[in-house]
């Protein structure tokens, strides 16, 4: 996976280490997030994601990142990505940073909740007076944010296909995206984005 800062200056990407980047911290081989500068083409830090290793991860604002690390969870970087400040320590599924960079969505078993990016004020999503939930955690394969902070997009495995859902962070009704016969719309990818 590859993130760019909203700045244009970095990138993040999520991968296995080579030989090149092993040291005592990091075998070769493992999952890793490297990032890297972009206008002068060298490597920023290396933050290990060996137990999360397809959670997408998120710049915020000042160029920090949010990703889940090596022993799950959700963690924030320093701004030199050699370090990091855990924020949630349980386990998540997916995660999704919001437009402006102070919450966070995530699915933490079968439920979703948000939680401030410093680690406080953790809430259930609640969707028609119902928490929001699926029937199983490992079924959530991403999540993502709408550009207005009123939606949460989230691709859910179901039957050997993802679907798409939209959850309203205000309490209303969730909703699966439909075609126009009425059918769920399915697509083989795992990953979503909002444009």
């Amino acid at each position: 996976f590859g993130v760019l800062s909203s700045d244009e200056t970095k990138i993040a990407l999520t991968g296995k280490t080579f030989d090149s980047y092993a040291n005592l911290d990091y075998k070769p081989g493992y999952f890793a997030i490297g990032i890297f500068d972009l206008n002068k083409g060298n490597k920023l830090g290396l933050l290990p994601v060996k137990y999360n290793a397809y959670i997408k991860s998120f710049f915020l604002p000042d160029n920090r990142l949010v990703y889940s690390p090596d022993r799950g969870g959700i963690a924030v970087s320093n701004n030199d990505y050699n370090s990091n400040t855990i924020i949630y320590k349980n386990n998540i599924n997916a995660f999704a940073l919001s437009p402006d960079g102070k919450t966070i969505a995530f699915s933490e078993g079968v439920f979703f909740y948000t939680i401030d990016i410093d680690g406080n004020n953790k809430q259930q999503i609640v969707c028609n007076g119902e928490p929001a939930s699926v029937d199983k955690a490992e079924n959530v394969t991403d999540m993502c944010w709408s550009p207005d902070g009123k939606y949460i997009g989230l691709s859910f495995k179901s039957i050997g296909k993802f679907k798409i859902v939209l959850m309203p962070v205000d309490g209303s009704n969730y909703r699966i995206i439909r075609d126009a016969d009425g059918e769920d719309v399915a697509q083989s990818n795992p990953a979503i984005s909002w444009h």
